[in-house]
C-alpha cells in the first residue's frame, strides 16, 4: 500500500507527499554503460536500448555542443527504468489534489549527481531525450521555465543519420504543431512569467498548451527568426542581470510582446512544415556500445527507489512549505 505522509505548512495547511513501498524488488537488474549506471526491473532488451539511446544523445548533443561537456564530466548519473508506468506511478511527484502527475520522466538532479526516472516503453523515446537535455544543458538552471523546458523539448526529437555521419536538430513535434494549430497563444506578458508554481499546472490542457508554446517559440528563435539565436542569448544576458523578463525580452528582440506573439502564431498556424538542421559529425556512433545486465540485490534495488523518492520527496517539500504547485514534467532538487 502506498504511504502518505502529511506534512503540515506553517500556515496550517497540509501538503501530500508520495512514499512507495520498499519491498520485492528481487527481480531488478543493473547495467553499467561507459556514461551511466542503469538499474530497474524492465526487459534486459528495454533497458539495452534506453542506455543504447542514452549515450547515443550524449555524443551526438556534445559532438554539436562540446562546451556543454563540463557540464556532465563530474556528474554521476542513475537510470533508473521501470517496466511500465504501473511500476513508475508510486514514484511520481504528486499534483496539488494528490494525485499521481502525468509525466513520461523525471529528472532529479543535484550539484553532485543526477537520477532520471522512466519506463523502458519504446514510446518513450522522446522523454529520455527531454530528460537528458536538462543534465547535458546545466546552464539552464538560470533560465526562465519556458526556454528550460523549450530546449529540451527541442534536443528531444534529435536524429542521429548515417551511423553517425550527420546528426539533425529540432525536427518538429507533431503532437505540440498540432495541438497549436488550434489553440489560442499565451499571451507573452503571462507566457514570460510561467513558473513552477503557476497555475498552468492546475490543468492538463493547460500544461499541455504551456509546453507547446514552450516548444514553439524556442524553436522559432533558433531556427527561423533572422538573429533570433543572438538575439535569445542577449535576452538571457539581461535577465540575467536582474532586467524584467517582458522589458528584456522587447529590448532584445528589438518588436513588442505583441508583435512577437504575432510572428509566433503565423508561424505555428500558416506553415506546411517546419525547419530542421543537419550537423555533419563523422563519430561513427552506430558502435556506441554493447552491454549486458546483470541481478542486483533486492537492497541495492530500494537504496536506488530510496535515493530517487528522497529527492521527488525533497522537491515536494519545498514547493509545500511555499505553497508552490509541481511541474509535471520534470522535476529538479534544489
Amino acid at each position: 500500500m502506498r504511504i502518505r505522509t502529511l506534512l503540515a505548512t506553517g500556515a496550517g495547511a497540509f501538503c501530500l507527499l508520495s512514499a512507495a513501498p520498499m519491498q520485492g524488488q528481487s527481480d531488478w537488474r543493473g547495467m553499467q554503460t561507459d556514461n551511466f549506471y542503469l538499474v530497474g526491473n524492465a526487459s534486459p532488451g528495454a533497458m539495452r536500448r534506453v542506455a543504447e539511446r542514452l549515450e547515443t544523445f550524449r555524443a551526438a548533443f556534445l559532438a554539436v555542443r562540446p562546451r556543454a561537456a563540463a557540464a556532465v564530466s563530474d556528474a554521476d548519473t542513475t537510470v533508473v527504468v521501470f517496466d511500465s508506468d504501473r511500476d513508475f506511478r508510486p514514484y511520481k511527484p504528486l499534483t496539488p489534489d494528490g494525485e499521481p502527475a502525468s509525466v513520461s520522466g523525471l529528472f532529479l538532479a543535484t550539484n553532485y549527481d543526477a537520477y532520471i526516472a522512466l519506463t523502458g516503453e519504446r514510446e518513450t523515446e522522446r522523454a529520455i531525450y527531454h530528460e537528458y537535455a536538462h543534465q547535458v544543458s546545466r546552464e539552464d538552471r538560470s533560465w526562465p521555465l519556458w526556454l528550460r523546458e523549450g530546449v529540451a523539448e527541442y534536443y528531444s526529437t534529435i536524429q542521429v543519420l548515417d551511423g553517425g555521419e550527420r546528426v539533425r536538430m529540432g525536427v518538429a513535434i507533431d503532437e505540440h504543431f498540432r495541438f497549436l494549430q488550434g489553440a489560442t497563444l499565451i499571451p507573452l506578458d503571462e507566457f514570460l512569467e510561467i513558473g513552477p508554481d503557476s497555475a498552468y499546472y492546475a490543468s492538463e490542457r493547460d500544461q499541455r498548451r504551456f509546453y507547446a508554446q514552450a516548444w514553439a517559440l524556442t524553436h522559432y528563435l533558433l531556427l527561423r527568426r533572422p538573429a533570433g539565436s543572438d538575439q535569445l542569448s542577449r535576452f538571457l544576458d539581461l535577465v540575467e542581470s536582474g532586467g524584467d523578463a517582458a522589458a528584456s525580452f522587447g529590448t532584445a528582440f528589438q518588436t513588442s510582446l505583441d508583435g512577437l506573439l504575432e510572428e509566433l502564431s503565423r508561424y505555428v498556424r500558416n506553415a506546411l512544415t517546419l525547419p530542421a538542421i543537419d550537423y555533419q559529425l563523422g563519430i561513427g556512433l552506430e558502435d556506441i556500445g554493447r552491454w549486458n545486465t546483470q541481478d542486483i540485490s533486492e537492497a541495492e534495488a530500494n537504496y536506488h527507489l530510496g535515493e530517487l523518492l528522497s529527492r521527488d520527496i525533497a522537491v515536494q517539500i519545498s514547493r509545500c512549505w511555499t505553497g508552490s504547485a509541481l511541474n509535471p514534467l520534470d522535476i529538479r532538487a534544489p
